[in-house]
């Protein structure tokens, strides 16, 4: 299981935000150390890495070494498949799954306040994360007021 609580969740918001724009979908991998992305851009051209260390999360678990999103194109020793000016040493592999969408994570993430703690969670053999928002802050009063909501009087006494 993997599950991370980290008390500046606007850190996440901003950092996801930043690199939605270069890399649509990436592989986070959680170990014992920590939370990594490391995929390049769309045109090949940058290569984007973001490390967070355990230590950096109020409460950090992983039990074991996990991927959350695998990448698009499948390997074979290292060439993409199929290679058409190499023959075929072994069948060709079926397409993997997508990663996870970054745009569609920073949307998600979007969704928090400011000062919101977000914490995600991940089960061992699960394809998805859950993403929870809590905030300390004082809860706004109920709208009505609770003294001038009133019932309606019942007229079949």
């Amino acid at each position: 299981m993997f599950e991370a609580r980290l008390i500046q969740g606007n850190l996440l918001v901003k950092v996801t935000d930043a690199i939605k724009d270069l890399v649509n979908e990436a592989n986070f991998d959680c170990s014992s150390t920590g939370f990594q992305l490391q995929a390049m851009d769309t045109s090949h051209v940058s290569l984007v890495v973001l490390s967070l260390r355990s230590d950096g999360f109020e409460h950090y678990r992983c039990d074991r070494n996990m991927s959350m999103g695998e990448p698009r194109t499948p390997l074979t020793r290292g060439v993409a498949w199929p290679a058409p000016h190499m023959p075929s040493p072994v069948p060709p592999c079926t397409p993997l799954p997508p990663g996870m969408s970054l745009g569609s994570m920073s949307k998600v993430l979007k969704c928090s306040s400011k000062d919101d703690i977000i914490t995600m969670k991940a089960e061992d053999k699960a394809d998805t994360v859950t993403f929870m928002f809590e905030n300390d802050s004082e809860c706004p009063a109920p709208w009505p007021p609770q003294e001038a909501a009133t019932a309606p009087a019942c007229w079949a006494c």
